[in-house]
C-alpha cells in the first residue's frame, strides 16, 4: 500500500511539474480586474471587465470541479494573461470548458504573439473552429448551452514563425482519449512572415456570451487532457 501512495504521489507530482499554466479561477465572485495576472487585453493591462460567476463546466471535464466561471458577454470584456514563459519551440497541450450561449457571433480562447498575432479556437457562429493567420479549419456545430471540454496542442518553431493548432471539442463524458489524439476535429498550419514570440492567452467573445472554465496549459497531454 505504502509503495502504491508513493507511485500516485510522484504521478501527481510530475503532472503538476508539466503545467506551465493552471487557472481554476479561485477568486471572488464579482469582475475579474487585475486577478491574479488578468488584464484587458495584450497591450492594455487596464483591469478586464469580465464576470466571474459561481458554478462550474466540469459535466464533461476528468478534472475536479473547483473555482468560479469566466462569463464574458461582450468583446469589451476581453482578458489576457501573459505567461510565466514563451511556447516557442516545444509541443504545448492545452484544455478549457466552454460553453457558447448562442449559435451567432463568436466566443475565442486565443493564443497571442508579443506583437498583437492570434491564434484561434473556439467557436464561430454555432461552428467549432481554429485559425492562424488565413488558415481556417470550421469544424461541426457545437450546441448552445452544453458543455464542452476543449483539449488541443499548439507548436511553433523556435522563430515563432512556422505554427500549428490541433484541437478536438468533447461532449461526452468518457470520450477522452488518455492519450494525445492521432487524429483532431480541427487543425490548421501556417508560416508566418516575422518572427515572433508566442507568450500570452487571450479570451475573447464577440457579438455573443460565453462561460469558460479550469485553463490548463502544459507540456504533457497528461497534464491537460487525462490525469
Amino acid at each position: 500500500m505504502r509503495k502504491l501512495s508513493i507511485i500516485i504521489l510522484l504521478t501527481i507530482s510530475s503532472v503538476q511539474a508539466d503545467l506551465i499554466l493552471h487557472e481554476p479561477f479561485l477568486m471572488p465572485e464579482g469582475i475579474l480586474g487585475n486577478e491574479n495576472g488578468w488584464q484587458r487585453d495584450f497591450n492594455n493591462d487596464a483591469p478586464s471587465l469580465a464576470a466571474l460567476r459561481s458554478g462550474n463546466l466540469h459535466g464533461i471535464s476528468p478534472f475536479p470541479a473547483e473555482g468560479l466561471v469566466l462569463h464574458p458577454t461582450n468583446s469589451n470584456q476581453s482578458a489576457f494573461k501573459r505567461l510565466p514563459e514563451p511556447m516557442n519551440g516545444q509541443p504545448i497541450f492545452f484544455s478549457f470548458n466552454l460553453k457558447s450561449y448562442s449559435t451567432s457571433g463568436s466566443s475565442q480562447f486565443r493564443f497571442r504573439a508579443a506583437d498583437g498575432t492570434v491564434v484561434d479556437v473556439g467557436v464561430v457562429e454555432g461552428s467549432f473552429r481554429v485559425s492562424v493567420n488565413k488558415a481556417i479549419d470550421i469544424g461541426e456545430a457545437l450546441e448552445e448551452r452544453k458543455d464542452y471540454f476543449i483539449v488541443g496542442r499548439f507548436e511553433t518553431s523556435s522563430n515563432g514563425r512556422v505554427v500549428k493548432i490541433a484541437a478536438t471539442a468533447f461532449g461526452e463524458k468518457g470520450s477522452i482519449p488518455n492519450q494525445d489524439p492521432d487524429e483532431w476535429d480541427v487543425t490548421a498550419e501556417a508560416t508566418l512572415g516575422t518572427e515572433k514570440i508566442w507568450d500570452g492567452i487571450n479570451i475573447v467573445v464577440g457579438s455573443s456570451s460565453a462561460a469558460f472554465d479550469d485553463i490548463r496549459i502544459g507540456t504533457t497531454w497528461d497534464s491537460v487532457g487525462m490525469p
